[in-house]
């Protein structure tokens, strides 16, 4: 009877600290990784050094996340010539005309003031836009760092009052659903080990 005991309540432990490896390597995973349009430069020796940009994609598509009523997030997109004129539009309706910086960035700030069970509004650079649930998308054309057109797709949705609003890996959540496993593994175990000390004895 013992050694069938010992043998489910060793099964059901190792059941629990699998489940919290698996929970764990979900949340290394689901990092997302920045999109980065990056530039090498290599040298001829002779007659001098040659500066080549590497292949730039004419579109990028950059998911941004879904925000909740009340929420602010940045849009910052990459990849254009310093110093070069980056026009913003939602909707095929203007947002603004913004600057790129020293390295190649137009950033600004969007702020969620409403949302509703079938959409909702924001406001960015000081104009307010009605928004769908999903699907909403902000475009940033212009100039790329290699001198090519370059347009920058940034979708973003909205967290439905009921819903969860997912900017990014919660690792308060993460940890906390490994932490509980764990901690029923830990207290099973030592169950276990009293159980063999007092059957021992």
């Amino acid at each position: 009877m013992n050694l069938v005991y010992n043998a489910y309540m060793s099964k059901i432990m190792r059941i629990l600290f699998g489940t919290a490896a698996l929970f764990f390597g979900v949340f290394l995973l689901s990092s997302t990784a920045a999109n980065a349009i990056t530039t090498t430069t290599t040298a001829s020796g002779y007659p001098g050094p040659t500066t080549t940009i590497a292949p730039q994609p004419a579109v990028v598509n950059v998911n941004l996340g879904s925000f909740s009523s009340g929420k602010s997030f940045t849009v910052q997109s990459s990849g254009f010539q310093p110093g070069s004129q980056v026009t913003v539009t939602f909707g095929g309706n203007p947002v603004g005309t913004f600057t790129a910086d020293s390295s190649g960035n137009v950033t600004f700030t969007v702020d969620v003031t409403s949302v509703n069970s079938t959409g909702g509004t924001v406001t960015i650079n000081g104009k307010s836009f009605n928004v769908a649930l999903s699907n909403n998308v902000l475009v940033a054309v212009g100039t790329g760092a290699n001198g090519a057109a370059l347009t920058v797709n940034n979708s973003f949705s909205l967290a439905s009052s009921g819903s969860l609003a997912f900017t990014g890996i919660n690792l308060a959540k993460w940890l906390g659903v490994v932490g509980v496993l764990l901690v029923i593994g830990f207290v099973l175990f030592m169950l276990e080990k009293k159980r063999s000390v007092k059957t021992k004895a």
